[in-house]
């Protein structure tokens, strides 16, 4: 059976190592939006200069798979966080005796929509985020594909906005905090 010093060091140990995770999360997006950037950068200098379609594929491939590394990135991530959380709730009640740093706790809060505070993951928001810009860098690799000047483009700024509207709602709806 361990100690009640023994759990307070886990309990430490634990909240350390879920910071970390947080951090890391947050380096790596930074690195991912540096990649992204340039290649949103050198798509539209292409554009911009009269650069050639085969700039503008390459550098939307170039943004399309750094899009879908940071979002695979940021779900490695969230599983990480969410293991070390889950190893903080099993401790926190050994060491201190009470749920003091999970959702399970009796703290309540009034969420209002307009006025006040509401509970979103940020993690999630951030997931839902990269894998908006994966459509964003699908769309532009498209526009710079032989195969999209061969179509009528009465349908592209409505498909945006369809897209952009679905990610929205899926944003308001799926971006809550795991329910307990």
């Amino acid at each position: 059976m361990p100690t009640q010093d023994q759990d307070d060091k886990a309990l430490e140990y634990a909240t350390d190592v879920r910071k970390f995770e947080i951090g890391l999360f947050w380096t790596r997006s930074l690195f991912f939006w540096g990649f992204i950037t340039t290649a949103l950068a050198a798509y539209g200098a292409s554009i911009h200069y009269g650069g050639s379609r085969e700039m503008q594929f390459g550098a939307g491939c170039f943004g399309l798979v750094s899009s879908i590394a940071w979002a695979l990135t940021n779900r490695s991530s969230k599983y990480w966080q969410k293991i070390w959380e889950t190893k903080v709730e099993e401790f926190q009640q050994s060491a201190v005796g009470r749920d003091m740093f999970s959702a399970r706790s009796n703290t309540q809060i009034n969420e209002r929509w307009l006025t006040g505070p509401v509970h979103y993951s940020v993690s999630k928001l951030t997931i839902a985020l990269s894998d908006f810009v994966v459509l964003c860098w699908c769309g532009l690799v498209f526009r710079a594909s032989p195969a999209a000047h061969q179509l009528n483009h009465g349908w592209i700024l409505p498909g945006i906005l369809v897209v952009t509207v679905i990610f929205v709602v899926r944003m308001l709806c799926g971006c809550r905090p795991d329910p307990v």
